[in-house]
């Protein structure tokens, strides 16, 4: 019997045999009773009924209910006491079909189990085709407290069911139960268990991504063996193996003695760390310089507000430093309708702080309503009637400052969000306007300057080109510590750290530290600020412009951009609601602080590398980073490429952990969509899309442990933890310094990992792996790189080019499926890395195996000369002007490259020229129409038995004295080589 149907017929077995017996009249139902008032209570408890702890309110005066689980014989006894049964919460039925699933998970487990033990003991599969269930990751790794497994898998027979399929709610997942176990390299058995389901639920309906667990398997040190394989079953027998690979190094080397670290201090806000890169550029102007980015950001600036009339008391107070205070909460519905929110016209640091505004009762009958104006000092005299009694209303009032040549040329008056301004407004204290910003005076107001340092002993784009920036997010106050303690540690270990001194003289690195400068600032003056200090509320009629949600407006500059955004349809922002915490501007890239991301990376073409630093939740991510409403992503990179982004996690992640045992987990890795959300109109989207950039993301602030004195503990940092030891929280001791510092050891991962990409000049060696199961006429087939790269292949003896069908997996996070082929098919294949280097085409034929052998000999290094007849021009005749000529020849043999025939004149005597005693020429001899030494003639391979006619030729002038007797002279013909 195979394996697969024993499996299913041990479930058929358990499920005819149930825990327990279906329900019968007896069972009970937990049915809600109405009753007429809490007073009923005690009564209906005194029936002694089975009654849960749930109490509501039936509403409109009509009592409680309350919930009992009863049969029907109680049921009818609560109703004739007069308490009415109102719904059914659980019928009797319910158990049974908690016990029927249940039943259901014990055999798909017990089945599960049952195909790894039958796996195990070496008994074959149904085939060598792919079954239901891919094994897809078995990482193992050690982070400071422990020794963990991380397994990940998934199932074709995955599905999603939903209680409303139309509405995509009430889903959950119906498919069947996956189980992992673990090996060591002698097949030993070393642990298992189930896999948990992973869920997007962020998209109608859920989608289901794959099963995962985490499995420790050792303590930390404890010199336990290492997992080799991973098997993963499903209850239909199918199993699926995969090697176990290491994912973490076990001690990645920590710093050198010399290397200098740890320069951040505490957090800094945008003019500080701007002044940062300046002054690192003035002291090392050898290695960097600082560029003023070419637009100003928004600015840490609002214009001044107040809002009067729904209370005699001054909106805007000043506490006890002098700073202003202004209230966030919402008004009632009633206050809503009289207050009047004014606004002025110049920013609060510009004038609009020094306005004042006031809602006076003129204290007498059938007052008019008017305005004056004083200086700064705006007074409002409400209209009173036949009584004294006021009788403005808001609209009223609003209409008259701003009809106010004087008050409208200060302020504008407004409605209260989408009231109706109908209300009578109330006389109050002088209220003063105010930006309601708390930074100290030293901070300066309005749009910033940003600074990008560029690090690099040759800064002319000929290298290749690493961007980090920071911070995009102004409440995610840690990350730009990595920034500045990247930039310190290149600048100050170079020269004295060989590592640091490669990377600065072969790279081009530019740093950012703070995108979001402004909302740095109102972060750590003023409160949380995710987005920057744009408003565009102004615009959206209705909307809440009052200073209640001051903080509230902004952008989120990681949804501004202009690759699959929100305006593209994509999920995960919004450009309709300006308070909406990813609010994506009005339209792409509208804010200067994105632009001027954009002008680096457009700019600097040599960058191929970025890294976004955010926070928190340690997270390591690239593209695609969004997808539609119905999970329709951004295309995929090549699967070359996907690989190429994980090969250089490697080293990011290992220089991470190097700090302080910090591990990134697997599920952390990968795709922005695939471990997170979807972020439409993301920054790594537009780098990767838009520029060919490799576009990461940090998120900052893993969860990891620290002993606290009385062991290891969880440490969840979040956003904002605290920088060094002012906290109450012991397990967070210097986190922000901590977190600085440990992921700018992994910006130095990806610098290394950039350093071998420019030094990359060599193709992928790309082998098959070929098996059969010895059942089906197929071979299976799956193909071997040493680096990450693209595979393209045909089937058809045609030659694979990168338009070729690529090698690639089904679904995300999986591996490609083996290819199934029929023997004889001719197989052939290619691979392309990130870099461009492109392998040469390989073939194969399946079922044929090809084995090399050698036939040939050698050639000796021959040079061979063989000269004809002396070269003889007759008699001269003096007093007559003649050229007079002559030749030979030579046979010449050459097994060289190249070969060069040459003719010279050895003689010290007359060099050159022929001699007869003492006397000689007056003209040169030449050879070849060149005087000697001469070339004669030349070969660019090699020759055999060439026959090289050699020309001579010797001018006699008209008045040139000759001597009786013979001239002559022995030269030397040189066969020559360069290329032996």
């Amino acid at each position: 019997m195979r394996p697969w149907t024993g499996a299913v017929a041990i479930a058929a077995a358990l499920l005819i045999a149930p825990s327990a017996a279906f329900a019968g009249d007896d069972d009970p139902a937990l049915i809600q009773f109405q009753l007429p008032s809490s007073a009923a209570y005690a009564d209906f408890e005194s029936l002694g009924l089975n009654m849960d702890h749930a109490v509501e309110n039936a509403g409109d005066g009509e009592g409680i209910i309350v919930s009992a689980w009863v049969n029907d014989q109680e049921k009818a006894l609560a109703e004739a006491r007069g308490y009415r049964a109102v719904a059914v919460v659980h019928d009797k039925n319910n158990i049974d079909r908690i016990r029927a699933e249940r039943d259901q998970s014990i055999a798909d487990e017990a089945a599960a189990k049952l195909a790894l033990k039958v796996n195990a003991a070496g008994v074959k599969g149904k085939s060598a085709a792919p079954g239901t269930v891919r094994a897809q990751r078995g990482d193992f790794y050690e982070n400071n407290v422990g020794r963990f497994i991380s397994i990940e898998a998934n199932t074709t027979q995955a599905q999603i069911t939903c209680t409303n399929p139309t509405a995509g709610t009430g889903c959950s997942y119906t498919g069947p139960v996956l189980t992992a176990e673990w090996y060591d390299a002698a097949g030993n058995r070393m642990g298992g268990g189930n896999l948990t389901v992973y869920i997007d639920p962020d998209v109608n309906p859920d989608y289901y991504q794959y099963h995962y667990q985490v499995f420790r398997i050792g303590n930390k040190g404890d010199g336990g063996v290492d997992p080799a394989t991973v098997k993963i079953a499903a209850p239909n027998g199918d199993v699926d193996t995969i090697p176990a690979k290491e994912w973490l190094a076990k001690n990645p080397p920590s710093y050198a003695a010399t290397f200098k670290h740890d320069f951040n201090t505490r957090y800094y806000d945008g003019p500080e760390v701007y002044k940062k890169m300046r002054d690192l550029a003035a002291e090392f102007p050898n290695i960097s310089q600082v560029y003023d980015l070419p637009e100003k950001t928004t600015g840490y600036q609002r214009k001044a507000q107040t809002m009067l009339g729904y209370q005699t008391a001054s909106y805007v107070t000043f506490d006890a430093t002098n700073l202003p205070v202004g209230s966030t909460a919402a008004l009632s519905t009633a206050n809503a309708d009289r207050a009047i929110v004014l606004t002025s016209k110049a920013w609060g640091h510009e004038g609009g702080n020094a306005i004042t505004a006031q809602l006076k009762d003129p204290a007498a009958n059938n007052a008019p309503l008017s305005v004056s104006v004083t200086g700064n000092a705006i007074t409002v005299n409400l209209a009173t009637g036949a009584t004294g009694g006021l009788t403005s209303t808001a609209t009223q009032v609003i209409d008259a400052i701003n009809a106010n040549p004087a008050a409208s040329a200060l302020v504008t008056a407004s409605k209260y969000r989408t009231n109706a301004a109908a209300g009578i407004p109330i006389a109050g204290a002088v209220s003063p306007l105010s930006d309601l910003l708390r930074a100290p005076a030293t901070v300066p107001r309005g749009p910033q300057t940003q600074n990008m340092l560029r690090i690099g002993k040759v800064r002319d784009k000929s290298k290749v080109g690493v961007f980090f920036y920071c911070q995009e997010h102004g409440n995610e106050i840690a990350t730009s510590g990595v920034c500045t303690e990247t930039a310190e540690r290149l600048v100050r270990n170079y020269g004295t750290d060989p590592e640091t001194t490669q990377l600065v003289d072969n790279l081009d690195i530019f740093i950012v530290p703070q995108i979001n400068g402004d909302g740095s600032i109102h972060s750590l003056y003023d409160s949380n600020r995710r987005k920057n200090m744009s408003n565009y509320c102004t615009t959206m009629p209705g909307s809440a412009t009052d200073p209640a949600a001051r903080n509230s407006w902004g952008v989120d500059m990681n949804r501004n951009f202009s690759i699959g955004s929100i305006h593209d349809g994509f999920q995960g922002a919004t450009f309709t609601d300006c308070l909406s915490g990813n609010y994506s501007g009005p339209f792409e890239l509208s804010e200067p602080e994105v632009r001027n991301e954009v002008w680096v990376q457009s700019t600097f073409t040599n960058i191929k590398f970025i890294n976004n630093i955010h926070s928190s939740g340690g997270l390591f991510m690239w593209p695609p980073g969004a997808y539609t409403p119905a999970r329709v992503p951004l295309p995929y990179p090549p699967y070359g490429t996907l690989n190429f982004f994980d090969q250089n996690a490697k080293q990011v992640l290992d220089g991470i952990k190097s700090h302080r045992g910090t591990a990134i987990l697997p599920q952390q890795t990968g795709p922005v969509i695939d471990v997170l959300y979807s972020a439409a109109g993301n920054s790594a989207d537009e780098a990767y899309y838009a520029h060919g950039i490799i576009g990461y993301d940090f998120e900052i602030g893993a969860t990891h442990y620290n002993d606290t004195g009385t062991g290891a503990a969880t440490c969840g940092p979040g956003q904002q933890p605290p920088f060094g030891t002012n906290t109450t929280n012991p397990c967070l001791l210097n986190e922000g310094k901590h977190e600085g510092e440990e992921f700018a050891s992994g910006n130095y991962g990806l610098l290394r990992s950039a350093l071998q990409y420019s030094n990359d000049t060599t193709a992928p060696v790309v082998n098959t792996l070929v098996t059969a199961d010895g059942i089906t006429p197929v071979y299976s087939v799956k193909f071997t790189s040493n680096e990450a790269s693209s595979i393209y292949y045909t089937t058809d003896g045609s030659t694979p080019t990168t338009a070729s069908t690529e090698w690639k997996p089904p679904r995300a996070r999986a591996l490609p499926l083996p290819l199934q082929l029929a023997p004889k098919t001719t197989l052939k294949w290619i691979a392309h890395d990130f870099k461009g280097n492109t392998s040469a085409v390989k073939s194969q034929v399946l079922g044929q195996t090809d084995a090399t052998g050698t036939a040939g000999g050698t050639v000796p290094a021959t040079l061979a000369l063989t000269l004809g007849a002396p070269v003889t021009f007759g008699a001269f005749t003096p007093g007559i002007a003649k050229t007079y000529t002559a030749g030979t020849t030579a046979n010449v043999i050459s097994t060289a490259g190249d070969a060069t025939l040459s003719v010279a004149d050895p003689s010290t005597t007359a060099n050159g020229r022929l001699v007869n005693g003492t006397f000689s020429l007056a003209q040169p001899l030449k050879a070849g129409g060149a005087v000697l030494p001469a070339v004669v003639k030349t070969y660019a391979g090699p020759v055999s038995n060439d026959s090289a006619a050699i020309s001579f030729s010797q001018d006699i002038g008209a008045n040139e004295a000759l001597r009786t007797g013979a001239y002559s002279k022995t030269l030397t013909f040189t066969l020559s080589t360069t290329s032996p």
